[in-house]
């Protein structure tokens, strides 16, 4: 989440849709008086300070989170943005990164579960993801579907009572034309939108949806389709 004084602009950062290289893109942009949540160092001391000080801000916060921190004025006098990702694509992203994330611990995945310091661990997504077998068994799981952050709706960041909040959504299957928009809009010089957090390259769909899953996934996130024009298909 970025919150730009100085060019006047609210990014909304939501699970699995590009924005930690959005945020790294925009961040050479950004000034003293800009608010930076997420991934850089700033922008996890700023995590810190805004989660106790002004609302409870951070790294995914929702719009209206941040209009009600802002102010409603404040707000529509800047120029709001997020971006947006096919739902099959989005919940397979967290997955194969929950993967990969514990993959790469190594022999310390095996410590008792008391032992474990690491943040990684207290996630819901990585508790459904050691209790289950497969993607199919993963989306089911109910540490998932009711407590994981990254598996809401993207309706849920942008929306309020079915309003889209923001002034523009990009999509990541049109990443650098959307973000050349957004930065002609806000006037700073185009950068590109370095990769952050990859999960795995090329991964297809058909490898880890399985039967029922297609439907599944739209049944729970026929909103996001349907708001975002997303077709249904798989392709």
């Amino acid at each position: 989440m970025i919150i730009s004084n100085s060019s006047r602009y609210v990014f909304v950062h939501i699970h699995k849709t590009a924005g930690e290289a959005v945020t790294a893109a925009l961040l050479s942009g950004c000034r003293r008086n800009d608010i930076v949540c997420g991934p850089v160092h700033r922008g996890r001391d700023t995590d810190k300070a805004f989660g106790t000080d002004y609302g409870g801000l951070h790294k995914h916060s929702h719009a209206l989170e941040i209009r009600e921190v802002m102010g409603g004025v404040l707000w529509h006098d800047y120029f709001t943005f997020s971006f947006v990702r096919n739902p099959y694509y989005r919940i397979l992203s967290l997955y194969t990164y929950i993967e990969m994330m514990v993959q790469g611990q190594g022999v310390r995945r095996y410590v008792p579960p008391s032992l474990r310091k690491n943040r990684l661990w207290r996630w819901p997504g990585t508790k459904a993801y050691l209790d289950t077998r497969s993607f199919s068994e993963f989306i089911r799981h109910d540490d998932f579907v009711q407590h994981e952050p990254g598996a809401q709706p993207m309706v849920d960041w942008l929306t309020d009572q079915g309003k889209v909040l923001v002034s523009f959504i990009g999509k990541v299957e049109s990443l650098e034309k959307d973000f050349a928009q957004i930065t002609a809009t806000i006037g700073m010089a185009q950068s590109a939108v370095p990769p952050k957090n990859v999960s795995r390259s090329r991964v297809r769909l058909r490898d880890y949806y399985r039967g029922a899953d297609f439907d599944y996934v739209f049944d729970r996130y026929r909103a996001d389709f349907e708001t975002f024009g997303y077709d249904r298909s798989p392709g």
